[in-house]
């Protein structure tokens, strides 16, 4: 028969797995956005890149940014 000390160990390593698990499909979920994202990224890259220099579009923000 399994001591107070053993039991209490066996439910710690029980809730520590549930939450390896819970950490794991959500680092799945994590991971697929951040793909997502730069994905995204890569295209808005391509587009800007064909058809916009990029110092002239920082420069056309920064002067946007201090007209306000």
């Amino acid at each position: 028969m399994p001591s107070a000390r053993e039991a209490r160990q066996c439910r710690r390593i029980a809730q520590l797995e549930q939450k390896l698990v819970t950490l794991e499909a959500g680092r799945a979920v994590k991971e697929r956005q951040t793909n997502h994202f730069v994905a995204q990224g890569r295209a808005i890259r391509r587009v800007v890149a064909l058809y916009d220099n990029t110092e002239d579009l920082i420069t056309e923000n920064d002067r946007r940014y201090t007209e306000d």
